[in-house]
């Protein structure tokens, strides 16, 4: 699986290869995806898990202790979230944010895809 936006493309198996089967996400440079937001701080230290299930399912499971929420096709999710294709991924806000007063769109917004973006 591939979480793929307009800035950056994850390959899902490869991160599970390299680090196991727990793919840490947020704004610590010790995580395996890091998702750096300043001067916004959306992103916790520790933000959410992505969890290998079997093969290339994976799911997400958001870290108790962040703020502002891990999101599946803009809903806040507080458990464990099996992903599938075509699902949206949001870490820190749903798909529109407001950010000093102005509405936007979440710049930490994925979309689940079984392809890499070149092939789409």
């Amino acid at each position: 699986m591939h979480l793929v936006s307009n800035d950056a493309e994850y390959d899902l198996e490869s991160l599970r290869v390299q680090h196991g089967n727990l793919i840490h996400v947020g704004r610590d440079r010790d995580n395996d995806i890091v998702l750096l937001d300043m001067p916004m701080k959306m992103i916790s230290r520790r933000h959410a898990i992505l969890v290998n299930i079997q093969g290339d399912r994976f799911g997400v499971h958001p870290i108790v202790r962040c703020r502002n929420g891990v999101y599946v096709n803009n809903k806040r999710i507080h458990q464990f979230t099996l992903l599938r294709p075509g699902d949206e991924l949001g870490f820190g806000g749903p798909r529109k944010i407001k950010f000093a007063g102005i509405k936007m769109d979440n710049p930490f917004l994925f979309r689940c895809c079984n392809e890499s973006r070149s092939a789409l």
